[in-house]
């Protein structure tokens, strides 16, 4: 990315997210004096469409996704009745157990990767042609973009979903670990209010996208024909 030939391409974001909300914030690129972009949601408006894409994608691995979906706080209509998954921990296969534990942290790590999932269908347009250099604070989250893989059905989903992304707007996504304290403008997203955001850190905030309509499509193709995406493309997809 140290070439002249990607120099210009490359943009920066940077994410977070609580058990609730999500924020992605994109940099401003080099020679560009605008506001940087953000777009912030709440986690709630795409528990139930990731469930039910997750599900239909990940089919073999069913028992496993409704053990994660009691944990994701999703309400979904699979019968858990013969499922003890209140005792259940997604990691350990053990008990559940408090709220600072592994499966705590792989609920942020999802929500954190949707942040990212949220940036890159907000701003396709900008990053279309781009190497976006995604900076986070979750270590999970970061190995799951740099090796592309993971035996987590909801994990293994989303890295289906980014690499659809970058298919479909010839972009590319590279992984970039920072601590949190370094992370503070998607981390006071999350938490304060934005129009206090929008003050203390010149942010231009953008809608969050449409769950329902993208994560309704067919993953497992390449691509996926968006709104508002170039009739080339849709073609292509």
């Amino acid at each position: 990315m140290a070439s002249p030939r990607f120099r210009d391409r490359v943009r920066h974001g940077s994410g977070d997210a609580t058990l609730s909300k999500y924020a992605f914030v994109l940099w401003p690129a080099p020679g560009d004096n605008s506001k940087p972009k953000a777009v912030v949601g709440d986690c709630s408006d795409y528990h139930d469409a990731l469930l039910h894409a997750v599900t239909q994608s990940e089919a073999e691995e069913l028992e496993l996704v409704r053990k994660y979906a009691f944990f994701l706080n999703f309400e979904s209509d699979l019968d858990t009745s013969s499922d003890p998954i209140e005792t259940y921990d997604p990691l350990s296969g053990g008990p559940h157990r408090s709220p600072e534990s592994e499966d705590t942290r792989f609920i942020i790590a999802i929500k954190e990767f949707c942040a990212l999932v949220a940036g890159l269908v907000a701003f396709s347009e900008i990053l279309t042609d781009c190497l976006l250099v995604y900076t986070t604070d979750n270590k999970l989250v970061e190995g799951w973009l740099e090796g592309r893989d993971s035996n987590h059905p909801f994990a293994a989903y989303l890295i289906k979903l980014v690499a659809a992304i970058e298919a479909s707007y010839h972009m590319r996504v590279f992984a970039g670990y920072v601590r949190t304290y370094h992370n503070t403008v998607a981390d006071d997203c999350t938490r304060l209010d934005l129009d206090e955001c929008a003050l203390m850190h010149n942010l231009d905030f953008v809608d969050p996208p449409q769950w329902n309509l993208f994560l309704a499509k067919l993953w497992g193709h390449r691509a996926l024909i968006w709104e508002g995406q170039s009739e080339a493309d849709a073609l292509s997809a």
